[in-house]
């Protein structure tokens, strides 16, 4: 399957024509050497405000003999502004170096401690062919690519982002995570030097360097707050608006890089980028129950404390409704699945004092990160007109003119902001920024 992928885009240099295949009903055909003859079909697979730093599309490759194989790709975005944004934060190369050489790692290691993947799951989809085009920036003609496996034909989807998770697609998620972050853990002690530096293979010596977004998110932060601080006020929390507006000037501190030392002891490699958009579950043809997830788009991977993977995937994929009766669970949950592959993997949890209470303090060290980081993408993921706006505005001649020489700059702008009218009028959206903010202002006093 890699082969058959690798000389299809190698030879038809298909990533960067991928708009215009997907435009033609029947794809392109064309000889391919051991294979015959070749009909690559491809369709877009997702809508506008799915994905942010990519464009992607469903690929079917139809052999003369009929036999069809299938793939996922994931290029570079049509959008101007978001792929500038995509090479400035160089996510093509991190997700490449997780799919080829992270989860690889990951695996040996799980092996040379004896377990499978029925003992210790690790669950991302399978690479077929991946290609970093470092010769054309970030401009159209550029050839980089992910090409994957195809999950949706086998009957993984993703859940509603607005409905958001039920309790076993959040448990199920959760405890992938965990696995994950167990493995991670491992391995940095694994590479780890006796000054505490560490010494990963060249390969996935990347994952320990952190993606810089402190000025963006600041920017951000400042920008979005003074709103929903007028708009908790405009629903008679004064006090949790009075909190809120008090916490803004932790925001730069909060998502400042952090150096390997400043982690703590439970550092691993988190995904970074863990909510409903970059989760797929399958469900049983009868009882319609969840029986399997994968965790995709590795773009933002950064060691940190497993706390940030854990409360983004909380705030950003489930309800307040699901957290007030099953957040407590969920917390429990993946603390136990984290102990239980710690142990399987060789720590002396005892020895070393890693417990239940021990992971759970470390946890709660990123309460007020989520909150912020809540609400930073509970916009994006519950207003339609942000990434509609977006889209419009990397249209407009004039405006693009005006970023030309600094697109980041566009991002990190209210340009395509929603205001305070179309915040009002997304009940939704609302009241899931009033909980979280409740939600963690309680947290915090309770500490």
């Amino acid at each position: 399957m890699a082969a058959l992928w690798k000389s299809i885009y190698e030879q038809e240099n298909v990533a960067p024509r991928t708009a215009e295949i997907a435009a033609e009903s029947d794809g392109i055909t064309f000889d391919l050497e051991s294979y015959g003859k070749v009909q690559l079909l491809v369709k877009p697979a997702s809508a506008v405000g799915d994905n942010f730093m990519s464009d992607t599309y469903y690929n079917t490759a139809v052999l003369s003999n009929g036999v069809q194989h299938r793939a996922f790709v994931k290029v570079l975005p049509s959008n101007p502004l978001l792929r500038a944004a995509a090479a400035d934060f160089q996510v093509y190369d991190r997700e490449i170096a997780s799919y080829c050489h992270l989860h690889p790692l990951l695996r040996q290691i799980r092996n040379e401690a004896g377990l499978t993947h029925e003992d210790l799951a690790l669950q991302v989809p399978e690479i077929y062919y991946t290609s970093l085009d470092g010769t054309k920036g970030n401009g159209k003609e550029s050839s980089t690519v992910v090409v994957m496996e195809e999950l949706s034909s086998q009957g993984f989807k993703m859940t509603d982002k607005v409905a958001g998770c039920s309790a076993e697609e959040a448990k199920m998620t959760l405890a992938a995570l965990a696995n994950y972050h167990a493995l991670t853990f491992m391995m940095l002690r694994k590479y780890q030097n006796a000054d505490g530096s560490h010494s990963l293979p060249p390969s996935v010596e990347s994952v320990l360097h952190s993606l810089d977004f402190e000025n963006m998110m600041v920017s951000m932060i400042n920008s979005k707050v003074p709103m929903f601080v007028k708009m908790i006020r405009h629903f008679g929390h004064n006090e949790d608006a009075d909190w809120l507006e008090g916490q803004m000037d932790k925001s730069a501190e909060l998502f400042r890089v952090k150096k390997m030392s400043e982690l703590g002891p439970l550092a691993v490699i988190c995904h970074g980028d863990i909510w409903n958009n970059n989760i797929l579950y399958r469900y049983d043809e009868t009882t319609g129950k969840v029986k399997d997830v994968r965790l995709v788009d590795w773009q933002v991977i950064l060691p940190e404390n497993p706390g940030r993977d854990v409360y983004h995937f909380l705030t950003c994929s489930t309800t307040p409704e699901l957290r007030k009766e099953n957040g407590q669970q969920l917390f429990d949950h993946y603390i136990t699945v984290f102990l239980s592959a710690l142990e399987k993997l060789g720590v002396p949890l005892v020895e070393e004092g890693i417990d239940h209470l021990f992971v759970s303090t470390e946890f709660k060290k990123r309460t007020l990160f989520a909150l912020f980081q809540g609400i930073i993408y509970l916009p994006g993921i519950l207003e339609t007109k942000i990434a509609e706006k977006l889209d419009v505005l990397s249209r407009d001649e004039a405006t693009m003119a005006s970023f030309a020489e600094n697109e980041m700059e566009a991002l990190q702008s209210d340009t395509f902001d929603i205001n305070f009218e179309e915040l009002l009028a997304n009940e939704i959206l609302c009241q899931r920024l009033i909980y979280l903010v409740q939600e963690t202002r309680v947290s915090l006093e309770q500490l």
